[in-house]
C-alpha cells in the first residue's frame, strides 16, 4: 500500500463539469424540488376543479401563478444557472491542465499552465462521488474539484478506489464518504471483483 500512488492529467473538460454541476444543483435542490411539487399540487387542484366554488378570483390566479413558478421557471431556472455555471468555468479554464496526484499521503493537485500546487490531506475531504466519466472530490458542501477518467497516466481505477475506501475519514459508524453513483461502473466494479 505505501507505493500504490494514482496519477491523473487533464485538459479542463467542459462535459465533467457541466455533468458535475448537473450532479450537485439537482441533488442539493431541495428548494426547488418543493416548489415544483407546490406547483404540480397547485395545477391538479386547478384542473380537478377543487376552487369552482370560490368567487375569489385572486386565489385562482394565485394557485396559477404558483404552478407556473413551479413547473416552469424554476426548473427553467435551475438548468440555465448549471449551463451559465459550465460555460463561466470554461471561458475561465478552457486552456487549463492539471494534474492530480493522489498516494497515501496526500492529494497533490498540480495546476501545469499557471504551475500553482495545492496538497490536501484526506482527511479534508468530506466525500467522493464516483460517476461514469469522472470522480466529485467534496472539501466542503459547496467546495470540490473534479478528476476525469480519462485522464488516468499511472495507476489504476481500482487503485484509487482502494485509496479512497482507504485512507478517507470514516463517519462514527466506521462507513467510507465514498460512494459509486453510476449503475454500470458499480457493476463492473462487481464482476470485476468476483472474477479475481
Amino acid at each position: 500500500m505505501a507505493a500504490l500512488k494514482v496519477i491523473f492529467k487533464n485538459n479542463y473538460d467542459k462535459k465533467v463539469n457541466k455533468n458535475f454541476y448537473r450532479y450537485y444543483m439537482l441533488r442539493n435542490s431541495f428548494i426547488m424540488y418543493f416548489i415544483t411539487i407546490f406547483g404540480i399540487v397547485a395545477l391538479f387542484m386547478l384542473v380537478t376543479g377543487f376552487f369552482q366554488d370560490d368567487e375569489d378570483s385572486s386565489t385562482n390566479f394565485l394557485m396559477w401563478l404558483i404552478a407556473i413558478i413551479g413547473i416552469i421557471f424554476v426548473p427553467f431556472y435551475t438548468f440555465t444557472n448549471i449551463h451559465t455555471s459550465a460555460n463561466r468555468d470554461y471561458k475561465a479554464r478552457k486552456d487549463s491542465i492539471e494534474q492530480v496526484e493522489l498516494s497515501k499521503e496526500k492529494i497533490l493537485r498540480h495546476e501545469l499552465t499557471t504551475n500553482e500546487k495545492m496538497v490536501i490531506n484526506w482527511v479534508n475531504i468530506q466525500k467522493v462521488i464516483e460517476v461514469k466519466d469522472a470522480f466529485y472530490f467534496f472539501i466542503t458542501d459547496t467546495d470540490a474539484f473534479t478528476i476525469a477518467k480519462s485522464g488516468l497516466i499511472q495507476g489504476t481505477l481500482e487503485e484509487l478506489r482502494i485509496l479512497l475506501e482507504t485512507y478517507l475519514k470514516k463517519d462514527k459508524k466506521g462507513r467510507s464518504p465514498y460512494k459509486i453513483k453510476d449503475r454500470e461502473t458499480l457493476k463492473a466494479i462487481k464482476n470485476a471483483r468476483k472474477g479475481k
